[in-house]
C-alpha cells in the first residue's frame, strides 16, 4: 500500500504545528523527489519480450512516479547502458522518453529480451509516494523540518534545529543511496583487511 501525505505529516507537526498543511505537502513533494534522485533508492525493473512487444514502452510507472535515469539494463544478456547524444547509432540503447512515463529501445538488433531497472522518482504535486519510503520515514520528515524551520520570519523558524535535521536528512539520503548500491551488487562491500602472516 502506497504512503499518503498524512502518513508522514504526523512526524512533521510536532516540529513546525504552525506551518500550513498545503506548504509541508509541497515542502515533502520536494523532499521525496530530492531523497529519491540523490538515493537511488526507488527502482523499478521490467522484462519485456521485444519480438512480442516491440521496442517502445509507455506508461511504466504510476501517475505519481517518473523514470529518472537507467541503473542498468541487459540486453539478450548483454549489459547495455543509457543512450547519449554521443552513442554511435548501431549501438544498442535505452531512452528515456520525454514524459518520463516510457522508454524505448534504440537499434535492439536480434536481441529478443530485455531487462532494464530504471531509478524512479516522485513528482512534486505526487499525492502518494513509493512503500518502499516507509523505512526513512524519519529522515524524510527531518528534510521538510529543516526547509521549514529554515524559513524566516515565520512562527515555526528555528534556524539551530534546522540545521540538526538537515544533517539527519542528509544521513538518510547517505544510508538510502549505500543500501541502493548493497542490494544491487547482492553482497557485503565492507574492506577486510588480509591477516598480517
Amino acid at each position: 500500500m502506497p504512503l499518503v501525505f498524512s502518513d508522514i505529516e504526523l512526524l512533521i507537526s510536532p516540529e513546525a504545528h504552525q506551518a500550513p498543511s498545503v506548504l509541508i505537502q509541497d515542502y515533502l513533494g520536494y523532499v521525496v523527489n530530492d531523497f529519491c534522485r540523490r538515493s537511488k533508492f526507488v527502482r523499478r525493473t521490467f522484462e519485456h519480450d521485444l519480438l512480442a512487444e516491440g521496442n517502445s514502452f509507455q506508461q511504466e510507472v504510476t501517475d505519481d512516479e517518473q523514470l529518472h535515469e537507467l541503473w542498468k539494463a541487459e540486453l539478450g544478456g548483454v549489459r547495455l547502458d543509457h543512450s547519449t547524444p554521443y552513442t554511435p547509432s548501431n549501438v544498442p540503447s535505452l531512452t528515456i522518453n520525454d514524459d518520463k512515463k516510457g522508454f524505448s529501445v534504440n537499434n535492439p538488433q536480434d536481441a529478443k529480451q530485455l531487462k532494464a531497472t530504471f531509478v524512479v522518482t516522485t513528482k512534486r504535486s505526487a499525492t502518494q509516494y513509493p512503500e518502499s519510503l516507509e523505512e526513512w520515514l524519519d529522515g524524510l520528515a527531518s528534510g521538510v523540518i529543516a526547509r521549514l524551520q529554515s524559513m524566516t520570519n515565520k512562527p515555526w523558524s528555528n534556524a539551530n534545529n534546522a540545521y540538526t535535521h538537515q544533517q539527519r536528512y542528509e544521513m538518510a539520503v547517505s544510508k538510502a543511496k549505500t543500501k541502493a548500491i548493497v542490494t544491487s551488487t547482492g553482497g557485503d562491500m565492507r574492506l577486510r583487511p588480509t591477516p598480517f602472516i
